[in-house]
């Protein structure tokens, strides 16, 4: 017989939620409970092993404080952030430095009898002297002046004194080389490379020699173009006191025409000359004079060349390619030359 009804009630309720609260305790397995502390599993349940309790379609239970921060590969793929593909370094690949090179250059021009002015046919040779020695401003020249063995001694040494010193000026005045850089020197006769008994060898010895420092750079680094060329096109002969142009030559100046024709900005110098056989100085200037208007105004019938591209020159007897004292030279001095003048 229980005296206390009413505290047996109360000590039967308390009893029941006890029973209650352990019950549901007992339903959260210690494991699933530590899944809340866990950092791999953080937001998602996981069993007794630790494995994660997924849903018979495979889905993983979330908690109820699940966040999206908490996904996992596993369970949320779509919600991981790929990882970018780590950036490829890029390796430079060294590059071999360019191969390097001797540059030298020599200057070798010949020179008509008695003379020292540079012929036009020689002027590209030392432009492109000029801009060797603009490329390398650390190289230096010596040119050296020759003459052929026909005069005395002093007068060859003084003639070729000035031919070398007319490369200098050269150099110095028209391609801006400092006159510190060049050293002209004049040997005279003393220096033949031919022999002085023949015409062709007095012509060869009637020259400028060179010695020019040489210079290192990359392969191909050097490639001299004067802005103009200069060609010899054409040399022909004339009979004595004659300007008529001769049948021989009538092929050669069909071929003279046609280079003209392939470039329009060619232009061409006819210089006509003659021998001292051929009258007074007057008489012989005036016959170069009509040799070399004989061979523009052939051309300009002849082949249709515009005159304005086309210069006559009249030198007379001044300048020799060859000594008068035989008929050989003086038939090589009744001549007109024709250069071709083109850019490059």
């Amino acid at each position: 017989m229980n005296n206390f009804p009413c505290q047996n009630n109360v000590t039967r309720k308390t009893l029941l939620n006890l029973v209650v609260i352990a019950a549901c305790t007992a339903a959260i397995s210690p494991a699933q409970v530590m899944a809340l502390n866990e950092p791999r599993t953080q937001g998602y349940l996981v069993d007794s092993r630790g494995e994660l309790v997924k849903s018979g379609t495979g889905l993983c239970w979330r908690t109820g404080y699940w966040t999206p921060a908490m996904a996992i590969e596993e369970c949320d793929p779509d919600l991981i952030k790929k990882a970018e593909a780590p950036v490829q370094e890029v390796v430079p690949v060294p590059v071999p430095p360019p191969e390097r090179v001797k540059y030298c250059t020599t200057l070798d021009i010949q020179f008509e009898v008695d003379r020292y002015a540079i012929q036009h046919e020689y002027e590209a040779s030392v432009e492109r002297l000029g801009a060797y020695l603009r490329k390398y401003p650390d190289t230096t020249a010596v040119i050296e002046g020759h003459t052929d063995e026909v005069g005395s001694d002093e007068y060859n040494m003084q003639l070729s004194q000035r031919r070398a010193n007319s490369v200098v000026e050269y150099l110095v005045e028209r391609s801006g080389i400092d006159r510190s850089r060049l050293k002209a020197v004049g040997y005279g006769k003393t220096r033949p490379v031919a022999d002085n008994s023949t015409e062709e060898g007095k012509r060869q010895n009637r020259r400028i020699d060179s010695i020019i420092d040489c210079a290192m750079d990359i392969k191909e680094g050097f490639k001299p173009v004067p802005g103009r060329i200069t060609k010899v096109a054409l040399e022909m002969e004339f009979d004595r006191n004659r300007a008529d142009i001769k049948t021989r030559y009538h092929d050669e100046l069909a071929r003279v025409a046609d280079l003209l024709k392939e470039d329009p900005t060619t232009s061409a110098t006819i210089e006509g000359h003659a021998s001292n056989s051929e009258g007074s100085t007057a008489q012989s200037m005036e016959l170069s004079r009509r040799r070399a208007e004989s061979v523009v105004n052939y051309i300009v019938d002849k082949f249709g060349i515009a005159r304005s591209r086309l210069t006559a020159a009249a030198f007379g007897q001044t300048r020799r390619v060859a000594y008068n004292s035989s008929e050989e030279g003086r038939r090589e001095n009744r001549r007109v030359n024709i250069y071709l003048d083109y850019a490059k």
